[in-house]
């Protein structure tokens, strides 16, 4: 599904996005190209898109709007927030779900701002659950984590949990970022490295 070209979609709930192992794929892109705005999205499933650099669900230019219940598994990234804009997308909320069993990285953000994940979890990725790396230059203000918790994150199903690694990176210093800011409110790890 792609949400691009000036929309502006009021609510999306209660379906299922399967996906398979065609390169590059995504299964919801919301602002590939345009701006959209307050979307409300509810119990949405979306998984199984493992193809190269495939990705569950991508925000870009997206503003304003409410995710209750999206869970992403088992992609080769679940989802990934990251526009030309260092301040897009911005004031995003995320209430329950989670991102799980991704081939690779869980959750990818890369650009953004207001970005708010509540009672969330991050687990059994086979890299890291959450990792804030912000573009060159850019500055990522208010990623915000209240009583969110990851477990067992970069996961192998020969071998395990990887205890040695970490569950949640925030690199500003990676690409020169200008200023990075995650917040933490409650949560847990659990199994790993926080």
């Amino acid at each position: 599904i792609d949400t691009g070209t000036n929309n502006h979609v009021t609510s999306m709930k209660d379906f299922t996005i399967t996906g398979n192992t065609t390169t590059n794929a995504v299964g919801i892109w919301f602002g590939r190209t345009d701006i959209v705005n307050d979307i409300q999205l509810e119990n949405v499933y979306v998984g199984d898109f493992t193809g190269t650099s495939a990705i569950g669900v991508r925000f870009g230019f997206i503003i304003s709007s409410l995710f209750i219940n999206l869970n992403t598994a088992r992609n080769t990234v679940n989802e990934r927030f990251e526009y030309t804009s260092a301040d897009i997308p911005d004031d995003l909320t995320f209430y329950g779900g989670g991102s799980r069993r991704a081939v690779g990285q869980g959750t990818q953000i890369y650009t953004g701002r207001g970005l708010r994940f509540k009672n969330r979890i991050f687990e059994i990725n086979g890299q890291e659950g959450v990792v804030v790396k912000p573009n060159s230059g850019f500055q990522m203000k208010d990623i915000i984590f209240e009583d969110t918790r990851w477990e067992l994150n970069w996961y192998s199903s020969s071998s395990g949990n990887d205890d040695t690694r970490y569950q949640f990176v925030c690199d500003g210093q990676a690409l020169v970022a200008t200023d990075t800011e995650c917040i933490f409110r409650g949560g847990q790890f659990i199994g790993g490295v926080g």
